[in-house]
């Protein structure tokens, strides 16, 4: 308000600065001084209104749905899809990010991973969809969404199906080189100075094509670099044991592997969280 007063104040001096020094006023520079103190009073305070008023919410123009295990499965990638909320918003609250977990023991619960990936196109706003990580059941879900919503672009990151079954369902497939790191960490183990490799797996891994092609490869390659190969078995997270109980197995069994294979031994699971204790 300030602001306007001392605009109208300016196009007054001008019009009336004449008559002014006539009547003897004071100067036309002393007024002058007048109206830029107005003026910057009045900035200042419009600043301030604005400062102080909230901003305008503007709702997403469109939704992207991420799927990610739970904290107790697979942490990174629920600290991901929780960072991608903070900073495009929550599609709740007018922001962009739809974030859902799909089962702990997803081997055995596909069809609920399947209904909850097909429930996310229910949302016309919806656009993506992100699988993260892409466990079985992912490609029928892509396959339905797909019938129900052809323009909903589908994703899948490390994906647990076959290669050849989730790339037809998949827009796009991301996966880590399982091929190329079948040499490159034994490479490494052997680098750092291991005389034996203990490769620890589950069957449910190993019945995957790629981490069985991997675990393959990685037994050439110690044969290659001179080496011993060892496989252990560990129980599946995904198991009545659940997390907590495969963590624990590593804990206990692990001094008595190091008494076993020795200290110049290189360690490799399959499973993220069998590599946490």
């Amino acid at each position: 308000m300030k602001f306007k007063f001392a605009l109208l104040i300016m196009l007054a001096l001008a019009l009336f600065a004449g008559s002014a020094m006539a009547a003897g006023l004071p100067s036309v520079d002393d007024m002058k001084g007048a109206v830029k103190d107005a003026v910057k009073e009045g900035v200042k305070e419009a600043l301030t209104d604005a400062m102080k008023k909230e901003p305008e919410k503007k709702e997403a123009p469109f939704h992207i749905g991420i799927v990610t295990g739970t904290v107790s499965q697979s942490e990174d990638d629920l600290r991901g899809a929780e960072l991608m909320i903070k900073m495009y918003g929550d599609s709740a609250n007018g922001g962009m990010i739809t974030h859902i977990t799909y089962p702990d023991n997803f081997p055995s619960e596909q069809e609920t991973t399947i209904s909850q990936i097909l429930g996310l196109a229910d949302d016309p706003k919806m656009k993506v969809i992100v699988v993260n990580q892409a466990v079985p059941g992912t490609a029928e879900a892509f396959r339905r969404v797909r019938e129900k919503r052809s323009d909903i672009l589908l994703l899948a990151g490390e994906p647990h199906e076959d290669p050849g079954v989730i790339s037809e369902a998949a827009d796009i497939s991301v996966h880590t080189d399982h091929i190329g790191r079948g040499y490159t960490i034994p490479l490494g183990a052997k680098k750092m100075g291991a005389k034996t490799f203990i490769h620890i797996s589950f069957p449910r891994h190993m019945s995957y094509e790629t981490l069985g092609l991997r675990r393959a490869i990685m037994e050439e390659a110690c044969k290659d670099l001179g080496i011993k190969f060892v496989f252990e078995t560990a129980p599946d997270p995904t198991s009545d044991v659940g997390m907590a109980g495969a963590q624990q197995y590593i804990l206990e069994n692990m001094p008595a592997w190091i008494e076993k294979y020795g200290k110049d031994a290189a360690f490799f699971c399959t499973n993220d969280g069998h590599t946490e204790p």
